[in-house]
């Protein structure tokens, strides 16, 4: 009995062994497989965070232009400028990412929006970004996406320009001049999703040498550990010393092109 026992175990773990990989990467819905997703996002969340209140307005100005930007920065690339979860990643995805716009999002609580971003569900593809933003910017992206669906004339997503063709031939993380490498760190951390890919955002996403954050690479570094409430903190554990050299010597080139290859 007890024989006939494991080698059923060993069965079902061999044929799980086959199958599991077809699942893992198939791509269509097999019958109620998102609503038990759903379940278990449901479940991940523990109760007590519904009833985690804000500690600010919401609606502020100044909390949706801080929420607008790390929005711009960290989230949109997956959810969307908009929300509407069709971002550059986003539907590429499996499952795709969410709708912000829609009941499911827009339901829950401010605080349970809070739990998720500050925590992440890494079974569904969302970050964790407790580590990359205070719990006050947190609660500026909960204000920014709250007026993406109810106040969209508040939430104008912001004009992010997109690399060039030169400036992704420019960039080399391989290259023998620091400006070629920092264009390439510059652009693989996900900068010019915010700052634009020659630091050319609009407002406040501008960046340059003439910053006083780019008075000299300890200044810079030091923004990159503490810096501004809307930006993630990129060093020390993001981002190496090396890296933070030919990020420097890159941002140094805004306000004019750098040297062809």
């Amino acid at each position: 009995m007890l024989l006939g026992v494991v080698l059923g175990l060993v069965l079902v773990g061999i044929v799980g062994a086959l199958v599991a990989p077809s699942f893992l990467r198939h791509r269509g819905d097999l019958p109620g497989e998102r609503a038990m997703a759903e379940v278990a996002k449901e479940l991940a969340i523990p109760r007590e965070a519904a009833s985690i209140a804000a500690p600010k307005d919401l609606t502020d100005r100044r909390t949706l232009n801080q929420g607008r930007q790390a929005y711009t920065g960290s989230c949109a690339s997956c959810h969307g400028a908009t929300g509407d979860g069709k971002g550059m990643f986003g539907q590429a995805l499996y499952p795709d990412a969410t709708n912000l716009l829609e009941r499911d999002a827009q339901e829950k609580s401010d605080g349970q929006l809070f739990w998720i971003i500050k925590n992440g569900l890494s079974f569904g593809g969302m970050p964790a970004f407790s580590e990359m933003y205070p719990d006050d910017t947190i609660w500026s992206i909960v204000g920014y996406v709250r007026a993406l669906s109810q106040n969209p004339a508040a939430a104008r997503p912001l004009p992010v320009p997109s690399p060039t063709t030169d400036d992704l031939a420019f960039a080399d993380p391989h290259g023998q001049d620091a400006t070629m490498r920092g264009a390439a760190t510059f652009l693989a951390k996900g900068c010019a999703g915010c700052h634009g890919p020659r630091g050319n955002s609009p407002g406040d996403l501008t960046i340059g040498p003439d910053r006083d954050s780019m008075a000299s690479v300890d200044d810079f570094k030091a923004q990159l550990q503490k810096p501004d409430a809307a930006m993630p903190t990129y060093y020390p554990g993001r981002i190496s010393d090396a890296e933070v050299q030919d990020l420097y010597a890159y941002v140094q080139t805004f306000n004019r092109r750098p040297p062809r290859r």
